[in-house]
């Protein structure tokens, strides 16, 4: 199987890897968020890294392209809830880290306002999707979408995300059609 959105927990102490240069790979491939834990009661100091990539790569692709262990990768399933698990937002038993301790590349305050603003933000995220892809077929996009937990949002706005995604396909096989004049 393949996986747009992976995340791995990293120690710095490990001698099996370097910390700072798979964070640094992390950032210059892939819409990348991380934290640092270090305040967590029972816990040795560790970094959580979320990637998110515009296409799908196996489990052993990742792991080759970061040169870890492919049990260290875990797939996310729910692109919010992995952001906002960074700070412990919705496990009140874990230290409270604040959302400023979290670095990225994309602006994740995004996941942690209302409902309109998420909403939002995961109807620009599928807009770049279908911008940045080739022809799209509906179960592919379905995938991303589950993947992404954005069915909700997708529901609400099927028709006009359906609409673009048509016109996308239709623009793509006609310069293709045309190059090949």
């Amino acid at each position: 199987m393949k996986y747009y959105n992976i995340e791995f927990t990293l120690y710095p102490d490990s001698t099996s890897y370097n910390t700072i240069e798979i964070i640094e790979k992390a950032k210059s491939l892939s819409s990348c968020a991380f934290i640092y834990h270090d305040k967590d009661f029972g816990v040795k100091p560790h970094y959580h890294v979320l990637c998110f990539f515009p296409t799908q790569h196996s489990l052993s692709a990742y792991s080759k392209k970061f040169e870890i262990e492919e049990n260290n990768i875990e797939i996310i399933k729910n692109k919010v809830g992995a952001i906002q698990y960074l700070i412990h937002k919705n496990d009140k038993d874990k230290f409270q880290y604040d959302v400023n301790d979290i670095c990225s590349n994309f602006d994740v305050s995004k996941y942690f306002n209302n409902r309109v603003e998420k909403e939002t933000q995961v109807i620009y995220d599928l807009f770049n999707y279908i911008e940045n892809s080739g022809i799209i077929t509906l179960k592919a996009f379905y995938k991303y979408v589950i993947d992404n937990d954005y069915w909700s949002d997708y529901r609400r706005n099927a028709y006009c995300i359906n609409k673009l995604i048509e016109e996308h396909n239709l623009l793509l096989q006609s310069l293709e059609q045309s190059s090949n004049i």
